[in-house]
């Protein structure tokens, strides 16, 4: 995936320079892995993996855009560490392998369409303009057309973000 990713952005735009990681995020190289960026664009396919970005992301105060797609149905939301929910007051923990239910693929489209509001959050978190999905999961439902809006609240015992002071949502 990288490396087909590499090719086609260099041959969309040349002038970008494009820094490839083909490792796999774990505790122990998060934070080098992150420590270069101002936001982080979760677009991961594994749970694992998001929680260790969202806990990264609230250790180190950089602002995360969250993103996740399954079949016709996607969802985003924008984490700034103090300043609302996280991932992790939203799903408290890792789903047990055993309960999830075959992964039926993906929808290019929805793919396209999640990656679009994620880069767009990510513009307006840089330029510090907007109204970012801070304390708002963003639902997106490609059957039916439509997107819906949830409120999430901050829960102050969450083990990622509870310890830190309350500044926002």
């Amino acid at each position: 995936k990288t490396s087909s990713a590499c090719q086609k952005l260099a041959r969309l735009n040349p002038c970008i320079n494009i820094a490839p990681m083909t490792c796999r995020v774990t505790d122990e190289n998060v934070i080098d892995i992150i420590s270069d960026y101002e936001v982080i664009v979760d677009a991961t396919d594994n749970f694992t993996t998001r929680f260790i970005l969202n806990k990264a992301c609230i250790n180190t105060g950089k602002p995360l855009i969250h993103g996740a797609i399954l079949a016709f149905f996607g969802q985003v939301m924008t984490i700034v560490p103090g300043q609302g929910p996280c991932y992790r007051c939203i799903f408290k923990e890792h789903p047990d392998p055993q309960n999830l239910l075959p992964v039926p693929g993906v929808l290019g489209a929805v793919a396209g369409t999640i990656g679009a509001i994620q880069a767009a959050e990510a513009v307006k978190i840089v330029l510090g303009t907007g109204r970012p999905l801070k304390g708002r999961l963003l639902t997106y439902d490609a059957l039916e057309a439509s997107f819906r809006e949830v409120q999430v609240k901050r829960n102050p015992s969450c083990y990622d973000c509870g310890h830190l002071p309350v500044g926002g949502t």
